[in-house]
């Protein structure tokens, strides 16, 4: 059962890059928890960071993000775009600047 559990637990952080915890209950049956937070990036940054956060959630090239938030900026008028950008910007924390 071990290392069923274990071939899962390497599936399951490969493909989503989350950070898996597993774990036993009372009935000694093993439960996967995965835990996967938006963030800005900290290394894929133009201006704050936001859109290689996005990127990397989504597990998409950042340039596309860009460009669609680009996109999306002018197509709207210029302040709807950002105004979600620096809003996005003050509400997702820097990757690695929390504590669990």
């Amino acid at each position: 059962m071990k290392k069923k559990l274990d071939n899962v637990v390497k599936k399951y952080f490969v493909w989503n890059k989350g950070i898996i915890f597993a774990s036993k209950n009372k009935n000694n049956l093993y439960y996967i928890i995965m835990e996967k937070k938006l963030t800005r990036s900290a290394n894929d940054k133009k201006l704050f960071g936001v859109c290689g956060g996005v990127a990397e959630y989504f597990d998409v090239d950042p340039t596309l993000v860009r460009v669609g938030i680009l996109a999306l900026t002018i197509f709207t008028g210029l302040i709807p775009g950002l105004v979600l950008y620096f809003c996005m910007a003050l509400v997702m924390p820097e990757k690695g600047g929390y504590n669990r």
